[in-house]
């Protein structure tokens, strides 16, 4: 009885919907002229999304839906790494058609489901022939392609190395820049070029973008084919780490016009060079009492590798204030500073690492007055989603002192100008019927605020275009200024923000707090739930959740529907044979089902929890099946056969069970296959073809129990091949 009053109670909390994300486009761009075939990596999608492109010159689906998500699980991470959340996204098909008088830059898409909108992301018309990389899992294989041209590729999985081959005559100048970061990517890339003789180029001269995505320039010393060596800086990688690499000719380097330091006269432009490692660069500027003065340094944002440092100080020297980034997307400075004293104040320019300096160390800085008291507003994200309230919600008069659910407010960032330290009133142009504002101030000095939005019951499920203006009066004078998403120099300005209304998730499983403390590898493990319905009776589909708490190592699990009216469920989970051991797993489900609205529109939301209970919680211990091969590594010579022996070891109580033995070929190998066959054979039989390999990967021999029957049980063991020197690869 217990039980069902503590289930029937857990509605007073609305289940909120799971929004819905993207974590990449790839390829990330295309030529003009062209159609680009694309997959998206979206979460909570639940099989499909409405997709919009922000330019007309690109042609492209309502739709996107999904397909097979391409996956490569890489080498095993552990502990502890492998304790971190991990992103699972699917694929979904997109096919873009460019224009050909599209004009070279970055777009914005974005995609939008029952239960909101994705952030913006971006994707790059280019103007050079584009190519895209086959990726392939183990020992990295240089892929040679002729330039100028764009690679599209990844740093996929883990550990990931990309090789690409390209052939240059001697005295040819050529420049090689990747884009990552600056297109929202997480990879922070490293990047190197060796000649035809092996050896690492050494006269390239390095930059950095506003980003920090590398640029390599170099002048061939000797003919031939260089190799250029991409990777991840801490050897991560996955499906989002996307980038664009442009090799072609390289401009004629241009000299950097210096200037020597000292009193500049405002308003004001002044560059320099910080040549040396721990140099500093001071300049001065007379200020009188209450002026307030803006400074502005470019580096980054022109190809500098300086990541600078302002500091400004008085006529002594003494700092008096400082800043490092303009904000997370900008490693370029910015300064505003009101003087408390007439005289003297001194700027000095440095890099943020004393042991950094050069000639491509360069900088801009503007420096001007700033006329009167102001301030800007701008926002964390161009999107936030929420999940109207319940009817309950609505009629508890504590509902706007509770905290909102995580992801479900919008900051506003404020930054005073001068001596600006008023009140800002916010307010907020679009918003459906009946949508209200929690909080519309930001107090005096106050320096953020976080919007909340509140959509009462029976508000329509929608994306919603809005425009968050903040007023404050300065004196006599009144201003408004509206709230931007702050984009990277010469990206598409965003004037609008997406409010996405979602209706709350009518169903909900609850679990008990249990761990399997021996759970085998290469088995299932299962747990019972029970469902809670709120006045619905429809189908429910179970699945890991697109969002995992914990990194999965390979554990996967099907599909299961939960037929209508039932009340609980039996969820079971697979564990690959080879595991991190000792680890405490922890999965969390996501369940899925069509619901009709108020109104009678349909929509697709589901429910996740990532509470204890609710997961799926076990340490793994060695499996019950050991499979041993005679040799680990065995010579592949074409048109021939060779025969693997092994050893089965079974736990006593799988004595019984059948078992056969496969061979798993990586999808990119040719010319090898085996028939799979009983264990109590001892061998298995290798095929090889004509043409072979590449063997850059060892094969796995796979044994399975056999009889259908639960809970199935496996083993694993890796075998090499090697092929012979006069072999085709």
């Amino acid at each position: 009885m217990r039980a069902f009053l503590f289930i029937a109670s857990s509605f007073a909390m609305t289940l909120h919907a799971e929004q819905p994300g993207a974590s990449h486009i790839f390829p990330a761009g295309g030529q003009r002229g062209t159609t680009v075939s694309a997959r998206i990596g979206g979460f909570y999608f639940h099989g499909h999304a409405e997709f919009v492109m922000n330019d007309a010159k690109i042609e492209a689906p309502r739709e996107v839906k999904e397909v097979e998500t391409f996956w490569i699980e890489g080498p095993m991470i552990t502990k502890p790494a492998s304790q971190k959340g991990e992103d699972y996204p699917r694929d979904h098909a997109v096919a873009l058609k460019i224009a050909a008088d599209a004009a070279p830059g970055i777009r914005h898409w974005h995609c939008r489901t029952s239960q909101g909108s994705t952030p913006t992301l971006r994707f790059v018309v280019g103007d050079l022939p584009e190519i895209v990389e086959q990726e392939i899992d183990g020992t990295p294989i240089p892929q040679e392609v002729k330039w100028p041209l764009t690679i599209n590729g990844r740093v996929f999985p883990r550990e990931d190395v990309d090789l690409w081959a390209f052939h240059i005559e001697k005295g040819q100048r050529v420049e090689c820049a990747l884009v990552s970061r600056g297109l929202g990517f997480p990879l922070d890339s490293m990047m190197e070029v060796s000649g035809p003789d092996g050896r690492v180029v050494r006269n390239v001269k390095h930059a950095a973008d506003a980003s920090h995505d590398p640029k390599l320039t170099f002048t061939a010393t000797q003919a031939g084919l260089h190799t250029l060596k991409l990777h991840d800086a801490g050897f991560d990688g996955g499906p989002h780490f996307v980038y664009r690499l442009t090799i072609r000719a390289a401009e004629a380097e241009k000299a950097v016009a210096e200037e020597k330091p000292g009193l500049v006269s405002l308003p004001a432009h002044f560059s320099g060079v910080i040549a040396k490692p721990g140099e500093n660069d001071v300049w001065s500027v007379m200020l009188k009492k209450g002026e307030t003065l803006a400074l502005e340094l470019e580096a980054a944002q022109t190809g500098s590798r300086l990541d600078s440092v302002i500091v400004l100080g008085n006529a002594q020297g003494v700092e008096i204030t400082r800043n490092d980034d303009r904000n997370e997307s900008s490693p370029d400075s910015w300064l505003r500073f009101t003087a408390k004293n007439d005289g003297e104040h001194r700027i000095t320019v440095s890099d943020r690492f004393p042991t950094r300096g050069g000639p491509d160390f360069h900088y801009r800085v503007k420096a001007a007055l700033v006329e009167a008291d102001d301030f800007e507003l701008t926002l964390a994200s161009d999107v936030v989603n929420i999940t109207r309230q319940t009817d309950t919600e609505a009629a508890d008069p504590d509902f706007n002192k509770k905290q909102p659910p995580k992801g479900s407010t919008l900051k506003v960032n404020l930054a005073a100008i001068g001596n600006f330290a008023a009140e800002v009133k916010l307010s907020v142009e679009g918003l459906p019927e009946g949508v209200t504002l929690d909080k519309d101030k930001i107090g005096a000095k106050q320096k953020a605020t976080d919007l909340r939005f509140i959509a009462p019951p029976h508000t329509k499920a929608q994306v919603v275009n809005i425009i968050i203006k903040g007023t404050a009066k300065i004196g006599e004078r009144e201003i408004t200024h509206t709230a931007m998403f702050p984009m990277l120099a010469g990206e598409p300005e965003i004037k609008q923000t997406r409010l996405g209304i979602a209706p709350p998730a009518p169903f909900r499983h609850i679990g008990e707090y249990w761990v399997t403390n021996d759970q085998p590898a290469g088995t299932t493990m299962s747990k019972t739930f029970q469902l809670v319905r709120d006045h619905f009776d429809g189908p429910i589909t179970v699945s890991l959740a697109d969002r995992q708490g914990r990194c999965l190592q390979a554990a996967s699990a099907k599909p299961m529907i939960i037929p209508p009216g039932a009340s609980e469920f039996t969820y079971n989970v697979l564990f690959p044979p080879e595991l991190e051991l000792g680890r405490t797993n922890r999965q969390q489900l996501m369940l899925v089902a069509e619901i009709t609205d108020f109104d009678g529109s349909k929509h697709t939301v589901s429910h996740t929890s990532f509470e204890q209970n609710e997961q799926m919680i076990s340490v793994v211990s060695e499996g019950m099946l050991k499979l041993i091969p005679a040799n680990t590594s065995y010579a592949a010579v074409p048109e021939t056969e060779i025969s693997v022996p092994f050893t089965l070891r079974r736990d006593p109580r799988l004595a019984n069970r059948p078992v056969r033995v496969s061979l798993q070929v990586p999808p990119h190998m040719r010319g090898v296959n085996a028939e799979s066959v009983d264990a109590a054979s001892g061998r298995i039989v290798l095929r090889f073809g004509k043409t072979l390999g590449p063997f850059n990967i060892p094969l796995t021999l796979l044994a399975e129990t056999s009889d259908g029957s639960d809970p199935p049980h496996a083993a694993a063991a890796k075998i090499e091949l090697v092929a012979p020197s006069n072999a085709a690869e």
